[in-house]
């Protein structure tokens, strides 16, 4: 099982170039791939799975930033190593609040960053968090 997801077979194709490389670094030649795919489907399932983790896990690494932006409410995240950041800015009817908190991860950064990103928040640039 996957830390993560399974690449789509588009998302795979894409990445044709990166997964022969992570093959050949993984001592499978092209010709025994082939062979791995037919005759150990289990065997082909788990690099495949690996594959996809290490392409994901290398993406989450880049991240430092989401928002999530709802009716009455917006969240602004910042990714640090060992801690999150969340600037909260609530609307009611005649009233603006700005709430900061901070909480280290329950599991690893990454994780946390798929956790979010799967909930519906959007990966964003700095500017905004910066600006509260």
């Amino acid at each position: 099982m996957p830390k993560y997801r399974l690449l789509t077979a588009d998302e795979l194709h894409v990445l044709k170039k990166e997964f022969i490389d992570f093959l050949v670094v993984n001592g499978i030649a092209a010709n025994d791939w082939e062979k791995i795919k037919k005759e150990d489907i289990s065997k082909a399932e788990k690099t495949i799975e690996l594959f996809s983790d290490v392409v994901l896990e290398g993406s989450l690494r880049k991240i430092k930033y989401l928002k999530k932006i709802e009716k009455t409410t917006m969240y602004f995240f910042r990714f640090d190593e060992e801690e999150a950041h969340l600037i909260l800015l609530e609307q009611n009817q005649e009233t603006q609040q700005v709430k900061k908190s901070s909480k280290k991860y329950q599991k690893s950064r990454e994780e946390e960053l798929f956790k979010m990103l799967n909930s519906g928040c959007e990966i964003d640039e700095k500017e905004l968090f910066e600006q509260f």
